[in-house]
């Protein structure tokens, strides 16, 4: 009956001039956490970011980009640790992504952030979470200390 009801609607959409994804459109989030490895980031070394996104309303949704932001413990944005576009997330389906970057050596050690964000008709947005999902997920970023340079005998340089 449900699919029959679904079938009557999209037609008076349609008649009508409006679009069938009025009334059906998918919505995805992030699920099971993101993921930061290794743990402690070492500045100026690669570390990888993995996520999933889930659909959950039982439609597909096509985002014009997901982007991989990093940011400050102050929010402000670092940059974007990945970027994939034109996103298809089928129904009841999901979207899984393993990206690997570094930050920069001018950026400081301290706190940082992963936000997994969407962009959908032409509008930014931080994905929100089902389940055990974690968005943003906070991770330590530290300098490792340069090999202490060894001391020549007898004072000579």
């Amino acid at each position: 009956m449900n699919k029959v009801r679904t079938l009557v609607l999209i037609s008076l959409l349609v008649l009508f001039g409006l679009p069938a994804s009025a009334i059906a459109d998918g919505y995805a989030s992030v699920s099971g956490g993101v993921a930061v490895s290794p743990s402690t980031v070492t500045i100026g070394q690669d570390f990888s970011i993995s996520f999933t996104l889930k659909e959950v309303r039982g439609a597909a949704k096509i985002f014009d980009n997901v982007a991989v932001a990093i940011l400050r413990s102050d929010n402000s944005k670092v940059f974007d640790f990945a970027m994939y576009s034109s996103v298809s997330i089928g129904a009841n389906d999901t979207w899984n992504r393993t990206a690997t970057n570094y930050l920069f050596a001018t950026q400081p050690p301290g706190s940082y952030k992963v936000v997994i964000r969407g962009q959908y008709q032409g509008q930014w947005f931080d994905f929100d979470t089902t389940g055990s999902g974690v968005n943003p997920k906070t991770f330590t970023a530290v300098i490792v200390s340069s090999v202490p340079v060894a001391t020549p005998p007898n004072g000579n340089f």
